[in-house]
């Protein structure tokens, strides 16, 4: 499939379903340069194309590329104030940028539309990094609390308990 994705973009290199999909190809083999590389050009030549906005956006945050990540959520944002990854990954970007407030704010936002587990999991680690632990703990606690069966949840408070040196609490959660 890359071959064929690659000689596409050669045919048309503003082809921007086929750098899509040959980031997408790229990333299934593991090749995070190549999946790296045409997700972002993807997204430019589509720039309404919800996908590949939150998957560039995804590969520039990894990169702590953050400003550009949040310029990939906003451009989602704009479009859809209401989309919950959107929210996520413009939250996490904050954060890159050490704007824990406005990283907090977007996450809390999501939560409000969508309050799934995972979403409790990215808060609690937010304001533990805010040294927030009360809300810390209590993001984490929730989170078990939506799924009981995640195991992202149970790890995101059995390390907290852990940093915070309640070792049996943590041992229970692990």
């Amino acid at each position: 499939a890359i071959v064929e994705y690659r000689n596409a973009i050669k045919a048309d290199p503003m082809f921007g379903e086929a750098r899509l999909k040959l980031a997408e190809s790229y990333a299934r083999t593991d090749n995070a340069r190549g999946a790296f590389n045409e997700y972002v050009r993807a997204a430019d030549l589509l720039p309404t194309n919800v996908d590949a906005q939150l998957k560039a956006g995804a590969m520039l945050l990894m990169a702590g590329q953050f400003e550009e990540a949040r310029g990939r959520a906003d451009r989602v944002l704009s479009a859809d104030p209401r989309n919950v990854p959107a929210q996520v990954l413009k939250g996490n970007a904050m954060a890159g940028l050490k704007n824990m407030d406005e990283a907090v704010k977007e996450i809390e936002e999501a939560i409000q539309i969508d309050p799934q587990s995972g979403i409790y999991t990215n808060l609690g680690a937010l304001q533990l990094a805010r040294g927030q632990s009360v809300e810390a703990e209590a993001a984490f606690r929730k989170a078990v609390e939506v799924d009981s069966k995640s195991i992202q949840a149970r790890l995101g408070l059995a390390n907290f308990y852990w940093q915070a040196g309640r070792r049996a609490e943590a041992e229970r959660e692990f």
